[in-house]
């Protein structure tokens, strides 16, 4: 399992934003990612939905670091594509033995009732670092799934800005604590001078994106989106 594609398309995208930083998007990035989503749907309902912890498969770590870890090997080493800042080596192997396969679900509940899941935020801050340098994500929603009746996407994921930096020293939570509904907060957000959505990189089927950890990101989500189908991510952090 998770045997890349013979077809895989890397982009690099660099110069983002006020700090000049990178995200790669890797399009056709499994060889056969029905699998996967199978996977994912089956961790949802036997997991996630009962409030189960994870179950760690050791086959799924070995696939993974057999399968996947060498093309990131290949771009998190790469410091031209992260303005000359070196990679972490024994960190990266780190998280790498101790990979497994983990899923993001969202549905439109999950955001109405928590508006603060809409708010750009970071994995790692630099006054409250954590051990990740990067963040991978893998889209895994089909397109009847993410596609408008006008044939637009949704549900893709936002790198912002705020104040013209894309990455805050510690959370900012506490302004936006006593908003309490999500229309308030998608207006909040949507009006603010301070956030700026720097690059959104849109959703698509088997889709994979890498970006800096410490980079400002959300998803995008609006109401009714994501009612009946979870938006559904592969998530890993290296």
């Amino acid at each position: 399992m998770f045997e890349l594609s013979d077809e895989i398309e890397i982009i690099g995208v660099t110069d983002i934003g006020p700090d000049a930083n990178s995200c790669v998007i890797i399009d056709n990035f499994y060889k056969d990612p029905e699998p996967i989503r199978r996977l994912a749907l089956h961790k949802m309902e036997s997991e996630w939905k009962v409030k189960k912890p994870p179950v760690k498969n050791p086959q799924h770590a070995k696939d993974l670091q057999r399968n996947v870890k060498p093309i990131f090997d290949e771009i998190c080493f790469d410091k031209n594509m992260w303005s000359g800042i070196e990679t972490d080596y024994s960190t990266y192997e780190h998280h790498w033995k101790n990979a497994d396969f983990m899923c993001d679900y969202i549905f439109e509940k999950d955001f109405l009732t928590e508006p603060l899941r809409i708010l750009p935020s970071q994995d790692s801050y630099p006054l409250r670092p954590s051990m990740f340098q990067f963040n991978f994500e893998v889209f895994l929603n089909k397109p009847d799934e993410y596609l408008t009746d006008d044939n637009k996407t949704k549900g893709g994921t936002c790198l912002y800005s705020f104040l013209n930096c894309m990455t805050m020293p510690k959370p900012n939570y506490e302004k936006y604590e006593d908003i309490e509904s999500f229309d308030d907060m998608n207006m909040a957000l949507k009006t603010s001078i301070a956030y700026k959505v720097e690059h959104p990189v849109p959703m698509k089927y088997n889709r994979a994106i890498l970006y800096k950890s410490q980079i400002l990101s959300a998803p995008e989500l609006q109401k009714s989106w994501y009612r009946e189908n979870p938006r559904i991510t592969q998530v890993m952090f290296m």
